[in-house]
């Protein structure tokens, strides 16, 4: 296509640009990939690029992968019901004598 066609082209799109354009309303699907992308890049700046595929825990046997997890389980668990010990009316205290 010759250049001179192009600067045509191109002030018909400037002329366009500069008119009221519809609102015209977004599919979720499109709203939700377009927020995903946003955070996602902004908690791995916040989060030193992280990226799951580095992560050493994938490393590990499956197994050992497992019992890791529920031991993180079993910790928030812990602190959860410690939280709210006095609301279920039992001391965690008298139960566990080592005072974690």
């Amino acid at each position: 296509m010759p250049s001179h066609c192009n600067q045509g082209v191109d002030r018909l799109a400037k002329e366009g640009g500069k008119k009221q354009q519809k609102a015209h309303p977004s599919p979720y699907e499109e709203v939700k990939t377009v927020f995903n992308g946003i955070y996602t890049q902004k908690w791995k700046r916040k989060n030193n690029r992280y990226s799951i595929r580095k992560d050493l825990i994938h490393s590990l046997p499956r197994m050992d992968h497992r019992m890791i997890l529920e031991l993180e389980l079993a910790t928030v668990s812990y602190d959860l019901v410690r939280a709210h010990q006095h609301k279920i009316g039992i001391n965690l205290t008298a139960i566990f004598e080592c005072g974690i």
